[in-house]
């Protein structure tokens, strides 16, 4: 018998899967982890199929079976299905799921008799059983204030399973996976910041069931199809996509996906996205509502912080950087009364590079990142790309550009001189607390950088899902938050308390998006194509020529891409924009002839320009 194997390799697009010998004794089903000979050294990979024949000859045996584990065939159909979406080969995303493996794994039988007596080929895999409870009826997504702890929130849904169901929670931040594995007692974690054990004792347990619940990032967002039941926590943030290069995957819809298969999915939120909003109210063709709120599956919560906005003036700083006048006030009559906490994005001592005039910061064209002053030059702390300083601002032409914006290390400093007790942290730091202390004091410093300072068609979503994040947490703990903005900033922002207020403004960003024909009302493939400016006309000359047929997809390029590592080749961008309803086969018709050349590709990428 002969088993047809997709190795956990980088293989390009068309080199799918190898045969190998089964050895007399060796008793192996689909979806079977084994080690196979590669080259000089074994890898692991999943058995596909068992075949009785193949077409090449003197064939190399299966070395063993990878730790008795079997996966269902619901899995195999998701790495099928997201190699096609991600127009990459089924290997290179097997890699991407399983990472680099232990050399001496435990079994996840932790016996060793025969493996056939272990496993039976049944489906599902006796890995991975189906639950003996009934499950409840999963519900839409669920938008609600501190949705993960309120008595409807995630972690009672959670609780209130039954308790032989294998669960899968899948959060955006690492910093969150701990704290809701320790309110699940016995929980476990997994997050790309583990070491190659721990993570493979992490989903192996889970399969094993040494644990029943795993929490884990978009890494484990692969094991939907093994789990019971799924919980999405907060579905609307961006960090459940993956945003390295191929095969790149969004989280969201594996979970989607395995919901097809029976599997139980629910997902808690406070806020949703323009995606989210577009399909509950928007059906093809997409057009404006007068009630979008009402459409929604679920009612948008009103929030009720107790807010204080603060006009950001260039004559009303204050003694301590970083500080309007008004906030230091808030801030010296804490102190003694409550704790206070600052928020403050920039790093370092020195600002980044802004316009007094309409408060445009420079950001670096390379990653997004703020950009700063370095001598005579713009410079990026992430990427250490360098560029020539403006004279000018970009935005509104004035000659006002000044490093205005200190760093948490000089607003720290001045506090300190001002015997000031405030604790001062940076977004990310901030994203890490699920509780604050009740009553405190919360200063934001500059409302447009709480989401960074990179510039695109997404921004204001994101600022209004980061700041009703920031409002709903203080609105829990009972704390006073003072946000500094400009003018205009400070006025909408507390439009998007309104939970129908917030419907309203995605609608009418869902409609801009429609108008320039961006993602989610409009498909959008990226293409880099790594080569001369010639050889990404060709390959786009070609696409037109193939898109002929399909009046509403058009083809745009190339771009070059700037300011790349001196060790990289060439490279350019195109794109190719579809309208909602296309389906990924319609468009991998059009660039079959690219999957062959060195080009990488993004379906509806995260960063939609060049």
């Amino acid at each position: 018998m002969i088993a047809r194997v997709i190795p956990a390799l980088r293989t390009p697009r068309g080199v799918e899967w190898f045969d190998y010998a089964i050895p007399d004794g060796l008793d192996l089903a689909p979806g079977d982890l084994i080690r196979i000979p590669f080259r000089k050294a074994l890898s692991v990979g999943i058995v596909r199929s068992i075949e009785k024949t193949s077409a090449f000859e003197n064939l190399k045996p299966v070395a063993e079976r990878f730790a008795d584990i079997r996966l269902k065939p619901e899995t195999l159909a998701l790495l099928d299905g997201l190699a096609a979406r991600s127009f990459s080969s089924r290997p290179a995303v097997l890699h991407a799921w399983l990472g680099t493996l232990p050399k001496k794994p435990v079994s996840v039988s932790g016996k060793q008799e025969a493996a056939s007596a272990m496993l039976p080929a049944i489906q599902p895999s006796a890995s991975c059983p189906a639950p003996r409870s009934p499950l409840p009826t999963p519900r839409e997504t669920c938008f609600l204030p501190n949705h993960l702890f309120s008595p409807s929130g995630l972690i009672a849904s959670v609780k209130q399973q039954p308790p032989d169901a294998r669960i899968l929670i899948l959060t955006p931040w690492a910093s969150r996976v701990p704290i809701i594995a320790h309110t699940l007692a016995g929980a476990s974690c997994m997050t790309s910041s583990q070491a190659m054990k721990p993570r493979f004792d992490a989903w192996s347990g889970f399969l094993r069931g040494d644990h029943r619940i795993l929490v884990a990032t978009r890494i484990g967002a692969w094991l939907v199809a093994e789990a019971d039941a799924v919980f999405i926590d907060e579905p609307e943030n961006d960090d459940h996509k993956q945003d390295e290069l191929s095969p790149r995957y969004d989280a969201r819809w594996l979970a989607e996906a395995a919901a097809s298969f029976g599997v139980f999915v629910e997902s808690f939120g406070l806020t949703p996205n323009v995606s989210l909003f577009s399909r509950s109210c928007f059906p093809k063709p997409y057009a404006p509502r007068p009630t979008p709120h009402a459409l929604l599956p679920t009612r948008i919560p009103d929030l009720t912080p107790d807010l204080v906005t603060v006009d950001i003036h260039k004559r009303d700083w204050s003694i301590v950087s970083g500080l309007q006048g008004r906030a230091l006030i808030e801030l010296e009559d804490a102190q003694g009364k409550r704790p206070a906490c600052i928020i403050h994005p920039v790093h370092g001592v020195q600002a980044r590079l802004r316009c007094a005039d309409c408060g445009w910061t420079a950001i670096c064209p390379v990653c997004g990142f703020g950009l700063s002053v370095t001598g005579k030059a713009l410079s990026c702390a992430r990427c250490h790309a360098t560029l020539d300083t403006a004279l000018a601002c970009p935005s509104c032409g004035g000659t006002s550009l000044s490093k205005s914006r200190p760093g948490r290390i000089r607003l720290v400093t001045d506090l300190a001189s001002q015997n000031i007790t405030a604790s001062v942290y940076s977004i990310t730091e901030w994203n890490q607390f699920m509780k604050l202390e009740e009553t405190a004091l919360v200063i934001l410093t500059d409302l447009s950088l709480l989401t960074g300072s990179s510039e695109d068609i997404r921004r204001r979503e994101r600022l209004c899902i980061a700041f009703r994040r920031l409002a709903d947490s203080c609105q829990t703990h009972n704390a006073r938050l003072v946000v500094q903005a400009d003018p205009k900033l400070a006025m909408e922002c507390k439009d998007w308390l309104s939970g129908e207020k917030t419907a309203a403004m995605l609608a009418a960003d869902l409609d801009e998006r429609r108008q320039f024909h961006l993602p989610p009302a409009y498909r959008l493939l990226k293409m880099i194509f790594r080569g001369s400016k010639a050889f990404a006309v060709r390959q786009l000359e070609l696409l037109k020529s193939r898109s002929a047929n399909y009046p509403d997809i058009e083809v745009q390029g190339p771009f070059p891409v700037l300011y790349r590592p001196s060790s990289r080749s060439e490279r350019y961008i195109g794109h190719l924009i579809a309208p909602s309803g296309t389906e990924t086969r319609e468009i991998r018709a059009i660039i079959e002839p690219l999957l062959k050349a060195d080009t990488l590709f993004d379906l509806d990428p995260i960063a939609f320009f060049e």
